[in-house]
Order: structure tokens, then sequence, then C-alpha cells
């Protein structure tokens, strides 16, 4: 995926519109059938002081994204994937200083996710060199 957040390189702890393409999300898992569904999906932006290698992330939310697909649902149906698009967010910069921007994908799950709105993260990816924000 690409991002693109705006104002780039404007001020610290501001409003911002923000402009990011996730890619594509794919659920296919043999071991379920046609009719499982993943959890409510989201997508957020983060700002982190450094690199991110997966587990627990710190940081600053930039902008979120609840899922919804095309058919209206916020669930992915097994041996589906589907193309988010590119999207345009209401966000908020991070304080002042250098980040790694990383992006991730979360699914509600409250059986096997203890953050505390439900939301675990299932895959991210993190944006080559650092973002600066001032």
């Amino acid at each position: 995926g690409e991002t693109y957040v705006a104002p780039a390189g404007g001020p610290a702890s501001t409003a911002a519109q923000i402009t990011l393409r996730p890619g594509i999300v794919d659920f296919t898992n043999p071991q379920f059938g046609p009719a499982a569904t993943t959890g409510s999906l989201q997508v957020q932006l983060w700002a982190v002081a450094g690199d991110y290698r997966g587990g627990q992330i710190n940081g600053h939310v930039m902008a979120t994204y609840r899922v919804r697909f095309s058919d209206g649902s916020t669930q992915l149906r097994n041996g589906f994937r589907s193309d988010l698009g590119t999207l345009t967010l209401a966000g908020r910069t991070p304080p002042r200083g250098d980040y790694c921007l990383v992006i991730t994908l979360e699914e509600y799950d409250t059986r096997n996710c203890s953050s505390s709105d439900g939301f675990c993260i299932v895959d991210w990816f993190q944006f080559g060199g650092p973002a600066r924000f001032y």
C-alpha cells in the first residue's frame, strides 16, 4: 500500500485529511467452511516512535476506518477478498517529532483479543523512511 499524509510536513497535533490505500483484504482458511466470516474489521494509521515488529503497538493513532464492504457488511466471508480502494479520512497528526508510519488491519474478537476495544492486529505494514512532524 501507499500512504499520503496531508498536510505533508505540516504542524504537529492538528486536524488533517489523510488519504491512504490499504490494499486488498483476503480471508481464505481451508479449516473453515464457506459460511465462516471474520470479525468486524478496521484499518488504522499509526505514528510510532521506532520500528514496529508486530505485537502490541504503542504510538499515536492518526486515523481509523471501520471497514464496510460494498454489500454493507463489516465482515469478510471465507474465500473472499476485497480491495479497500483509496480512503480519505479525517485524522490528526502526532506531536512534534520523527515517526515510523504503520498501517494496521484489526479484527474484532472478544474471545482471543484483550484490547479494551476488542480489536486486535491481524496484519500490518510499515512504510519506508521516517515521517517528520514539526
